[in-house]
């Protein structure tokens, strides 16, 4: 499934992000999700705080 969200608040993109993971999991368990960000640095903020949203660590 293919989702936009546009905003200038990470914490709420991570959210958004979160949420929808949590609600349409993927079929095969051991697929990768893919999230496609516009710069490296905001990939790795949003990567910082993505297992605390999802509850688990990477």
């Amino acid at each position: 499934m293919f989702h936009v969200y546009h905003s200038n608040q990470l914490d709420v993109l991570k959210i958004l992000a979160a949420a929808v993971i949590k609600h349409d999991p993927l079929d095969d368990p051991f697929a990768s999700e893919m999230v496609l960000v516009q710069s490296p640095g905001m990939g790795a903020v949003a990567a910082d705080g993505a297992g605390a949203n999802l509850w688990y660590c990477c």
